[in-house]
């Protein structure tokens, strides 16, 4: 049985969203798309979520349990040149889940 992984977008452009390579374990399962929500089929346990995008990236640690969506928010931590001192551009963030 898979759980469902859905990457909404929060606080980012849409055009800076899209394609950036979304990794669950290490294993590559697609690139957002520049939608509201982007949706993954993962397995049932503990996992690192990361969102890769140019030399950033975005880890999150999630539970993944058989019948409840994982739900992450992806947004621009630190938009501009700040970003490259505050330590990233993006953040993955917990979202609402049941």
């Amino acid at each position: 049985m898979s759980v469902t992984l859905r990457i909404h977008m929060g606080h980012v452009a849409p055009e800076r969203m899209a394609g950036h390579d979304v990794r669950v374990d290490g294993r590559s399962l697609g690139q957002l798309s520049s939608g509201e929500v982007t949706e993954f089929e993962m397995e049932p346990g503990f996992h690192i979520v990361e969102v890769h995008g140019g030399n950033d990236v975005a880890p999150m640690r999630v539970h993944a349990r058989p019948g409840h969506p994982v739900e992450l928010v992806f947004h621009e931590e630190h938009p501009g040149i700040l970003g490259l001192f505050a330590g990233g551009w993006f953040k993955l963030v917990p979202g609402d889940s049941d």
